[in-house]
């Protein structure tokens, strides 16, 4: 409790902090001879400044490390741990300049010497930003190897069911829901169950995926009683237990492949919900949701998540990514644009999916079996 309450955060090994500790008591040679623990981003940014540096983002997922209320590294953690904290980097914020272009990497890179480094954030972080959102409420869902939501809050929220650290501005902070396989399940059942599909798209050139959505376009939302709990690989948020199992719950010799497909699908939009649970008990408004990545091309599963969580989603059809994020905060830094919020004028709505009412009823009730599952197999998922 009392490094939930100092970090924000659960205690995990997906927090780099604790990746240190494992070095240090298990890899002791190699943690006296470590001069800095950095991000690889940073070990970039050391090479280009000599200014040994991390963003207050990634600062806090350095927990146990960093005191989330004091926004500093915390003493006493490190001094209880016997982790020398003289091995942590200095932190910086989010859009602040660490250092210049010294003379000896712009010989070697052939820059031009005192150009100004930027302190950026994480990739998803850095992403959100790339699309616009900026403000309270807002909200992106990345589609990809793994579903990660995050929501920009104007207070910070200490709750070990998410991923919780600082956003772009000094008054903004963000809440992450960190869903391990929800594209990855996606690729896997296309790879183990639709060799047809992908001989038709190495004949054809249709993506096998596209295959897959139409036969299970003509599925019933809820899959006709079939619930999948998509932790193939563990699961991140909000259960934290690396020993979470996958269970395609309701199977019936009735069912079709399509059937199992379509509920892949729906099982990333009732993880979702449930996180959107989560904020909103936390008395977070939700005011939007942002689709972006490869998984949002497809319609049915943004009809699907739309349906699920009962919210309008903003698909970006050309979201640019991080990268984008990253130079473009690097231009407000450095004077080229006048604010953050310019980067609204470069980011196109491509189409709005908005919740079909019927099929969010009878997925209500689904999400209720769906709650259910994983409290009820735990003892036995730890059991295998």
């Amino acid at each position: 409790d009392k490094i939930v309450k100092i970090t924000g955060n659960a205690v995990d090994p997906y927090f780099s902090g604790y990746k240190m500790l494992w070095l240090m008591r298990n890899e002791p040679e190699t943690y006296k001879k470590t001069w800095k623990f950095l991000n690889a981003c940073k070990y970039v940014v050391l090479k280009l400044t000599d200014v040994p540096s991390i963003d207050i983002s990634n600062a806090v997922l350095a927990a146990p490390f960093f005191d989330y209320s004091k926004r500093s590294w915390n003493k006493e953690i490190c001094s209880e741990l016997g982790f020398d904290l003289g091995k942590l980097p200095e932190v910086f914020k989010i859009g602040e300049v660490i250092g210049e272009v010294t003379a000896e990497a712009a010989k070697e890179l052939g820059l031009v010497e005192g150009i100004p480094v930027i302190s950026c954030g994480p990739d998803a972080m850095m992403s959100y930003y790339s699309v616009g959102a900026l403000d309270e409420g807002d909200s992106v869902f990345m589609y990809g190897t793994t579903g990660c939501w995050g929501i920009i809050t104007s207070k910070p929220v200490i709750d070990p069911r998410l991923i919780n650290s600082f956003y772009l501005g000094d008054d903004k902070y963000i809440s992450l829901a960190g869903m391990v396989t929800t594209g990855a399940l996606v690729r896997w059942f296309r790879d183990e169950f639709g060799t047809v599909e992908l001989d038709v798209e190495k004949a054809a050139g249709i993506s096998a995926y596209s295959i897959l959505d139409r036969e299970a376009e003509k599925i019933p939302p809820g899959s006709e009683g079939v619930i999948i709990l998509p932790y193939f690989m563990g699961e991140r948020t909000p259960i934290w237990d690396p020993k979470a199992r996958g269970v395609i719950f309701g199977l019936t010799l009735y069912h079709t492949k399509a059937h199992v497909y379509r509920a892949v699908l729906e099982s990333a939009g009732y993880a979702l919900k449930q996180h959107i649970e989560i904020i909103k008990e936390l008395g977070i408004p939700v005011k939007r949701v942002i689709a972006v990545n490869g998984g949002a091309r497809s319609k049915l599963w943004r009809q699907i998540i739309s349906d699920i969580t009962g919210l309008s989603q903003q698909y970006i059809a050309e979201a640019p990514g991080a990268p984008y994020g990253d130079a473009f905060l690097a231009g407000v830094a450095s004077g080229v644009f006048e604010d953050m919020t310019q980067i609204r004028r470069h980011v196109r709505i491509a189409e709005e999916t908005k919740p079909n009412e019927e099929n969010s009823r009878k997925y209500e009730k689904l999400y209720e079996v769906y709650k259910e599952l994983y409290p009820r197999l735990m003892e036995l998922m730890h059991k295998l």
